[in-house]
């Protein structure tokens, strides 16, 4: 019961953060910097659950994720989950073959991930959208992935702050084998 009550106090800790980020990057963001790219916070949060949960909690987690993002975002919704979609099953992939626990992998996976969010969103675009295919705005995508790519040691440990206040423990995958 105890675990359940941490898992539930974890998911609405997560849940109100990302919430919190969103508004920000959809709303304050555009104020303060005036068009300059916005990193991407939903990849960096759906890539540290696909690194640091179970594939269960993960699946739950990225669903509930969709729910709060969608309602601040332009992206259609279908493709917004697709690309959440795939960023867990590649993060979860790459975690089985190749895994070390720390901020240097996350900043690894998450630079890789901001980089294949873009390129799955506009390949979904190009083979599913009936208007017109937008603009590649390169230099828009690359500050947007190197932004992502220099925030996400800071949003790691701002979730491992808010693992233990809620007292999840992380989900490492060399847990099992020994």
């Amino acid at each position: 019961m105890r675990e359940n009550r941490s898992l539930y106090f974890n998911t609405a800790l997560h849940s109100l953060f990302l919430f919190i980020l969103c508004a920000v990057q959809s709303g304050l963001w555009y104020r303060l910097f005036n068009g300059f790219p916005q990193p991407f916070f939903w990849v960096l949060f759906l890539t540290y659950i696909s690194l640091y949960r179970d594939p269960q909690e993960t699946f739950f987690l990225a669903a509930f994720s969709f729910l709060v993002v969608s309602s601040f975002s332009l992206i259609p919704h279908g493709s917004m989950f697709l690309v959440g979609f795939f960023i867990c099953m590649f993060c979860m992939y790459i975690k089985d073959r190749i895994f070390w626990p720390g901020p240097s992998y996350y900043l690894l996976i998450a630079s890789i991930c901001s980089v294949a969010a873009n390129i799955i969103y506009y390949l979904l675009v190009f083979l599913f959208e009936e208007t017109s295919a937008p603009d590649i705005r390169w230099l828009y995508i690359f500050l947007q992935c190197l932004l992502t790519t220099l925030i996400s040691p800071i949003l790691y440990f701002i979730y491992q702050i808010l693992d233990k206040l809620s007292g999840k423990e992380q989900y490492i995958p060399m847990d099992e084998v020994g």
